[in-house]
């Protein structure tokens, strides 16, 4: 049986076709399925089923959008409580494939409805595991999402114990473990960067497997969990619906200068997809920076945009910005009416500074910081006397002078342009971002505090 695996380094997230003879299984997709359409007609491949191991909550998927095009049946696991019509996948279903097979492995704690997938061709001697988000490599799914449906996390941990433990280490430990998401993902808290491995490599290294019992296996993972990005409620609660077809929403169209004034007059927000150098330049008032190159720009949107938003797209071309509508649809934000490829004619600007233009080597300085990169980041190291904040959709920083000059930064420079406009709206006048962050600190061999934080709420 052949596989294919389909990686978006966006959202670290992984979809699959499944192959044998002629016939396919589509796992995972995300909404822009056309690299996965490409393929099945490239090979001539005929898509029976188009799976989801679980109700996914960091990005919307594409189930509807294959089986509009292919005739493909829409499936998940039997417990799933969603709105849509589709099979519903039971424990030990074997779904036949050519002259192979896919078993169905009902393994709950991610979410109730989770599944994994065991494919066997004919010929094949090891059998290739898609774990979804039950068991990673390095790691397992996080089990607190909105979509656990009223349980306790610590009550999925355990159902998700007893999957890993029953349900999948039975199997030979040369079976191929294919898992929904790599290094990177919010939806487990140390996953490697391999895109695949062995159950018996993940016996041997995974933590997840090796020799806890239920008790402390639960207290562990609970322990090393940071809250949820708040986007993922919301798109859970999509893809539980169903989402609409990318073909009934309205295309964007390129707008004037007195069409994006009248649009922002309404309510709608510029999101400035432009590098964070190109921003500092020159860009709307009140636009926020989310660069399409250089960070995670889906989790980002996600966590910074509301659904209900409407959008305003500022990018260098038509193309970048037909790029930015798509990977925004990834994480349900779909109210694009236009886009705008320059600045306007009285634009904006943030000046842009080196971290080394931080540094006073006699003590003091005339600079006030604000780091908003994670607690963990700062507490491993930080400028001393800096304030710390993560960013987020708000940022309450009552302790600071509005007035004073204001270096923010955070790693390399793109979640500290992120923030300006929400510190411009929290009063901040003389705003600077530190275009290399502490990379650039760190390059110059400065000095860093560790330990404490110097909190600003």
């Amino acid at each position: 049986m052949r596989l294919q695996r389909f990686f978006c380094e966006g959202l670290a997230q992984a979809g699959y076709v499944l192959a044998d003879g002629d016939e396919a299984i589509v796992v995972d997709p995300l909404r822009d399925a056309e690299p996965v359409l490409a393929f099945l007609a490239a090979q001539r491949l005929r898509a029976r089923w188009v799976i989801a191991t679980h109700v996914h909550a960091d990005f919307v998927g594409g189930l509807h959008e294959v089986a509009a095009v292919t005739g493909a049946t829409i499936a998940l696991g039997e417990h799933f409580t969603g709105g849509f019509a589709c099979e519903r996948l039971g424990d030990g279903q074997v779904l036949r494939l050519g002259d192979g097979a896919v078993t169905v492995l009902a393994t709950p704690g991610h979410t109730k409805e989770s599944i994994c997938l065991l494919a066997r061709g004919h010929e094949d001697t090891a059998g290739r595991l898609l774990t979804g988000d039950t068991l990673f490599v390095g790691d397992v799914g996080r089990p607190d999402l909105a979509q656990a449906a009223g349980d306790s996390a610590a009550a999925m941990a355990a159902m998700l114990f007893l999957s890993l433990h029953q349900r999948l280490a039975p199997l030979p430990d040369d079976t191929e473990i294919w898992p929904a998401h790599g290094a990177g993902s919010a939806c487990g808290s140390r996953i490697a960067s391999a895109p695949s491995s062995t159950l018996g490599a993940e016996r041997a290294d995974n933590w997840a497997l090796r020799g806890l019992d239920q008790t402390a296996f639960t207290a562990r993972l609970l322990q090393r969990l940071r809250p949820p990005p708040p986007h993922f409620a919301t798109i859970a609660q999509t893809n539980c619906a169903g989402p609409a077809l990318r073909a009934s929403l309205a295309t964007p169209t390129f707008l004037s200068e007195a069409q994006v004034l009248q649009a922002t007059a309404h309510g709608a927000l510029v999101l400035d997809v432009r590098s964070w150098l190109d921003y500092g330049r020159g860009h709307w008032p009140q636009a926020i920076n989310l660069g399409l190159d250089g960070g995670e720009f889906e989790p980002w949107a996600g966590t910074m945009l509301r659904d209900t938003e409407v959008l305003v797209l500022h990018a260098e071309t038509a193309a970048r910005a037909h790029t930015a509508r798509v990977r925004l649809l990834r994480v349900g934000l779909e109210r694009v009416v236009g886009f705008v490829c320059t600045p306007p004619a009285d634009p904006v600007r943030v000046p842009q500074i080196d971290a080394i233009d931080l540094f006073e080597p006699g003590g003091g300085s005339r600079w006030q910081v604000l780091d908003v990169r994670r607690e963990d980041e700062f507490l491993v190291g930080h400028i001393e006397g800096a304030h710390h904040v993560e960013l987020g959709r708000e940022l309450h920083v009552p302790t600071m002078h509005r007035d004073a000059n204001t270096a923010v930064l955070c790693e390399g420079g793109y979640r500290s342009s992120a923030a300006m406009a929400l510190l411009k709206a929290a009063g901040f006048t003389a705003l600077h971002n530190v275009r290399d962050g502490m990379r650039g600190w760190r390059q110059n061999h400065l000095p860093e505090a560790r330990g404490s934080t110097t909190a600003t709420s």
